[in-house]
This record gives C-alpha cells, sequence and structure tokens, in this order.
C-alpha cells in the first residue's frame, strides 16, 4: 500500500509484513514514534508559501484565505511524488487520512486503478468553519464530498462520523466504523506508573487525565468545567493534562 498523511496506518500495516511507503506534507517531529516505513515529505515550495501568505495578507484577515490556497496548492507536489513512486514501485492500494481540499491522492488511484480507502477522523470543513474561519468555501465542501464519494471505502472512528459521511453522500455500504484505540505495545495496564504518579505529586489520587492536541475543537472548556463539578465531591481528584 502507499499511504497519505498518517503515521498510525503505516505502521500497523507494516507490522503485518506488507510493504508501505508514506508520502505526506507533514512528517511530524523526527524524535516521534517511527512509522515502520520510508516517509518522503514534499509539498508547495517555500517560495510559493511565501507569495501565497503576501497574496493572503493583501486581503482582511487574510490568514483563513493563504492557508485554505496553501493547501489545495499542496495538490500539485503531492500528486507528482505519488506518480513517481508509482511508476518504479506500483502500489494495490492507496490509503489516504482524509485533509482539506487533498484531490491528488483521489486522482492518483483512479488513474492507477487500484483502491482508494479514506480515514475520516473529523468533519474538517465544519471545524475550520467553527474554530478557524473557513475561505473557498464551496471548492473545500466539493472536494470533500466528492472524495468521499468516490471512494471504495471510507473508514470512520465514530458513530457520529458515519452519520456525517452519510448527509455527505457517502453509500452506507462503503463505510468501515473502526473506533480509535491505543497501540497496547506502549499502553498497557499492568504497567507501573508509580514512578511518574510520585514525581507528579499525585500517588494515591483519583486522576482525570487527557491526552492529545490542545485543540478548541476538542472541547477542554467542557472537561474543566466538568471537574470542577466532580472534584467539589471528590477531593481527592486531580486534573492531569498531557498536550
Amino acid at each position: 500500500p502507499l499511504t497519505a498523511g498518517g503515521h498510525r496506518p503505516s505502521n500497523t500495516l507494516g507490522r503485518l509484513g506488507l510493504d508501505v511507503r508514506l508520502v505526506t506534507t507533514r512528517p511530524g517531529p523526527r524524535d516521534g514514534l517511527d512509522p515502520g516505513a520510508p516517509i518522503v515529505e514534499t509539498g508547495i515550495s517555500k517560495t510559493w508559501k511565501s507569495r501565497v501568505d503576501r497574496f493572503g495578507r493583501s486581503f482582511r484577515d487574510g490568514e483563513p484565505l493563504a492557508r485554505s490556497l496553501r493547501r489545495l496548492l499542496d495538490n500539485v507536489p503531492v500528486w507528482r511524488e505519488v506518480h513517481r513512486q508509482a511508476r518504479a514501485w506500483r502500489p494495490d492500494v492507496l490509503y489516504e487520512r482524509y485533509a482539506l481540499t487533498a484531490v491528488a491522492g483521489s486522482l492518483i488511484a483512479r488513474r492507477l486503478g487500484i483502491p482508494h480507502i479514506v480515514e475520516v477522523n473529523a468533519p474538517l470543513a465544519d471545524e475550520e468553519e467553527r474554530f478557524r474561519g473557513l475561505r473557498l468555501a464551496r471548492l473545500t465542501r466539493w472536494c470533500e464530498r466528492r472524495v468521499l464519494r468516490r471512494a471504495h471505502r471510507v473508514v470512520v472512528v465514530s458513530s457520529a462520523l458515519e452519520a456525517h459521511a452519510l448527509r455527505l453522500g457517502v453509500s452506507p455500504e462503503r463505510i468501515l466504523v473502526l473506533p480509535n484505540a491505543v497501540d497496547d505495545t506502549l499502553f498497557r495496564p499492568g504497567r507501573d506508573g508509580s514512578g511518574i504518579r510520585e514525581a507528579l505529586g499525585i500517588h494515591g489520587k483519583f486522576v482525570v487525565g487527557f491526552s492529545g492536541a490542545l485543540r478548541p475543537w476538542h472541547g477542554l472548556d467542557h472537561l474543566l468545567e466538568a471537574f470542577h463539578t466532580f472534584a467539589s465531591e471528590r477531593p481527592d481528584a486531580v486534573l492531569l493534562i498531557l498536550g
């Protein structure tokens, strides 16, 4: 398989013995987990990024527009790189983690005549509109509908996202609900956490935790409000946020 934009599936597929290549515009931190596959980073050049940013600044509230244009233009180098990989190494399937206006994967999969599997982790256009400002909205939502409708399989991580895909016109038989999970080689209930608890001063406490990116759409404000109420009844409770 050739994957675009996600380390987790490439790592798992590699452990299953499959030959995987990863093409992405964001490779992540170099000291992060080993993705288990060769990574090729691509995207528009710094020169083009600078030009797009200057263009965006010429408009009021131009950063959302510049961000949308950068994502749209990224399709060109992604297309070129995936096509180059496919010439030397014929993939059997293309697995993609969906990103806004990312149409290159859909187009190249059709050109190669291979299945295109799209993983959807969030209603990205809705989140962008609510929290960051959505520009090129009609084009963005058209791309979202077209990519998901044309995919051979749409993998979603919750029933709410299944409903989202259905609203976009994806056939029910092509949707696979696969909830988020953890890597049990890293996270195990039997692991001794006493040293960390002692270091953080939470030994013997009732710990409520969050681990992940601190983004507004993750609703940490709700967690803080709920914990405030809970802690008034459980004085031994502490809130631990990792992000």
